[in-house]
């Protein structure tokens, strides 16, 4: 719920300063996060609990997610990774996992 509202933050905070305002956050990913999914204006993380069971995480940005990239070593979601957004103009962001 942390790493998914400082995304938005950071999100809704570029886009308030301009196209090209960009933020990088460090962020530790835990191990039980199996997926992140940007759509449209929603960031959802899907993880395991410790019982084994599969639930959401969703939060709401004002902007649209327009761009995601996640480098070739993301495929493993746990650990320290380096998390770039970028505002695009229009209400548009970009995120770059890496």
């Amino acid at each position: 719920d942390a790493i998914s509202s400082e995304i938005v933050n950071a999100a809704n905070q570029v886009n308030v300063y301009g196209a090209e305002t960009q933020v990088k956050l460090s962020i530790d990913f835990p191990d039980n996060i199996q997926e992140v999914k940007f759509q449209d204006k929603e960031i959802i993380f899907k993880i395991i609990s410790k019982e084994g069971q599969v639930s959401e995480i969703a939060k709401v940005a004002a902007v649209t997610f327009s761009s995601v990239v996640y480098s070739s070593d993301v495929y493993v979601l746990s650990g320290k990774k380096s998390v770039i957004v970028k505002s695009l103009g229009n209400s548009q962001v970009s995120v770059e996992i890496k």
